[in-house]
């Protein structure tokens, strides 16, 4: 257990870091970042692309086969924490722009010449 100097070291590092984060946002906000994935580009590299329109997609590409759709729902699950933009639900970066690398196949089975190309 750290003793009461080491605690208030601890306090001022934790008030420092904070403030990092709030003077980061602010310049952001200035270059014109909303906090919602402006001018982000993502690219997910998983098991496809979803099936449904809860993403911008960008581009979409199958390392693994002719179809690039996200049989498994692994990609499904990663974009819908990310972009998902639900009345109750709100990912981290809606307004993202989504790119789909697709290096699993339909069994879930990962290639190395699906992870290199």
């Amino acid at each position: 257990m750290p003793n009461k100097n080491q605690s208030s070291e601890i306090e001022v590092n934790i008030l420092n870091e904070a403030s990092s984060i709030v003077d980061y946002n602010a310049e952001a906000i200035k270059l014109g970042f909303k906090g919602r994935g402006e001018k982000v580009k993502i690219a997910i590299i998983s098991s496809g692309n979803p099936d449904h329109d809860i993403v911008n997609v960008s581009k979409s590409v199958s390392f693994a086969g002719e179809k690039t759709n996200d049989i498994l729902g692994q990609a499904t699950v990663m974009a819908g924490i990310l972009s998902s933009n639900g009345e109750n639900l709100k990912g981290v970066a809606p307004n993202a722009i989504y790119h789909f690398i697709k290096v699993t196949d339909d069994d879930g089975v990962v290639s190395l010449n699906a992870l290199v190309s």
